[in-house]
């Protein structure tokens, strides 16, 4: 009996710190990746909206940045604050059934629009989270201009941990039993 208590709490013991390892390496990936990706979105909207202020292209723009696999959506935003430019999957959900928008439309720029630095972070959602990122957008001549929001769902997120958290009940299950 000493033996299989022992057992079990080291396999879950184990387990717990593999699953913490596994969701902090999946939160990484998303924002390494974001990272890049904020950057490019960055260099095209300081031409788009920072010196052309053509909204029309932006749209286009950032509709097809959010219909590339997991992007939840992109905002961009004026100086004071008012969106201009919310991509198409953050607006019409019946083509993404899946998107719950209001994580994404609920968060304020205004940090960004103060400071003039960029800012990231994680909405917890009962299927995946959301990684966001906000970052300025300047003008060639670097005055700040507006900000944008990006937003990327994690898919898959939950059920890699929900598989990882299967396995080691089943491992110990069967360590338990031999």
């Amino acid at each position: 009996l000493g033996l299989v208590a022992t057992l079990t709490l080291t396999m879950l013991g184990h387990g717990y710190l593999s699953i913490q390892q596994d969701r902090e390496n999946i939160l990484r990936e998303m924002r390494v990746g974001m990272t890049g990706l904020s950057r490019s979105i960055q260099a095209v909207l300081r031409y788009m909206y920072g010196d052309a202020r053509d909204v029309q292209a932006m749209q286009k723009f950032i509709d097809g940045v959010a219909r590339a696999g997991n992007i939840h959506g992109v905002i961009v935003y004026d100086r004071a604050g008012k969106a201009i430019v919310t991509s198409v999957s953050l607006t019409d959900t019946k083509d993404h059934p899946n998107l719950d928008p209001a994580p994404v439309l609920e968060i304020d720029p205004r940090p960004v629009l103060t400071s003039g630095n960029g800012v990231e972070g994680y909405l917890e959602n009962a299927v995946h989270p959301v990684y966001f990122r906000i970052e300025p957008i300047f003008n060639s001549d670097n005055q700040l201009a507006g900000a944008f929001i990006l937003g990327r769902r994690g898919i898959g997120y939950n059920l890699t941990l929900q598989a990882r958290r299967d396995r080691i009940i089943l491992t110990t299950c069967v360590l338990v039993a031999l």
